[in-house]
C-alpha cells in the first residue's frame, strides 16, 4: 500500500500544507462517526503520522524506492547508507547523461530495457531449472585452415549463472585443443 495514494497525495510535490488538508479531508470521508469505514480511517491515520514526520516519512520512502531488496533483512541504518550511496549515484554527471539520454529514446527501446531490466533483478524468480551441469561438447574442425582467424564463444547470461559447463574441442593441424 502507498501511502502517499492513499492520501491522494503527489509524491513529487510533496508540501506539508497539502498534506494536512488532505489529512482531514480524508478524516471527514472515512471517519466512523460519519459514516465511513475504520478499518481505513485507520489506515489514513497511519499514513498521516509516517508521512507528516520527517525522519519516518525519509524512512517510509527509502524503503520503497528500494522494495526491490525486501527479501533482504536491512537494519534501517544500512537503508539510510544504501541511499545516501544512490544519491551520490543520481549525482553523478555520467549516470545523469545516461538518463538523459534514456529520456530521448523511442518508446519501443524504453520498453524493450525495462524488459530486460525486469528480467535481472527477478532472475531467480524468471530461471528455468538447468538441467545439465556439462553441456555436450561440441567440435570445431580447423585442419584446412591456412590463416589465423578470431573465434568469439559467447556464453549466454544464464549459463554463466547457472554455472553451466561448456566444453568446446578444435581439431588443428598442429593437434586438439580442449576449452572449458
Amino acid at each position: 500500500m502507498d501511502l502517499y495514494e492513499l492520501l491522494e497525495i503527489d509524491e513529487n510535490n510533496f508540501d506539508m500544507n497539502i498534506l494536512k488538508k488532505q489529512y482531514h479531508k480524508m478524516c471527514l470521508k472515512y471517519h466512523p462517526d460519519k459514516g465511513g469505514d475504520v478499518n481505513h480511517f485507520k489506515l489514513v491515520q497511519e499514513a498521516y503520522e509516517v508521512l507528516s514526520d520527517d525522519n519516518k516519512r525519509t524512512l517510509y520512502n527509502n524503503y520503497k524506492r528500494f522494495s526491490f531488496l525486501k527479501d533482504y533483512d536491512f537494519t534501517d541504518e544500512e537503508f539510510q547508507e544504501i541511499n545516501s550511496y544512490y544519491d551520490l549515484l543520481l549525482k553523478n554527471e555520467n549516470v545523469r547523461l545516461a538518463r538523459t539520454l534514456y529520456k530521448t529514446l523511442p518508446q519501443q527501446v524504453k520498453q524493450r530495457l525495462n524488459s530486460m531490466k525486469d528480467y535481472i533483478f527477478n532472475y531467480d524468480k524468471n530461471k528455468k531449472e538447468c538441467k545439465d551441469i556439462v553441456d555436450s561438447a561440441k567440435y570445431i574442425d580447423i585442419t584446412k585452415l591456412d590463416d589465423d582467424f578470431i573465434i568469439e564463444l559467447n556464453v549466454k547470461l544464464e549459463d554463466a549463472y547457472n554455472n553451466c559447463l561448456k566444453r568446446i574441442i578444435i581439431v588443428s593441424k598442429y593437434g586438439i585443443y580442449y576449452l572449458f
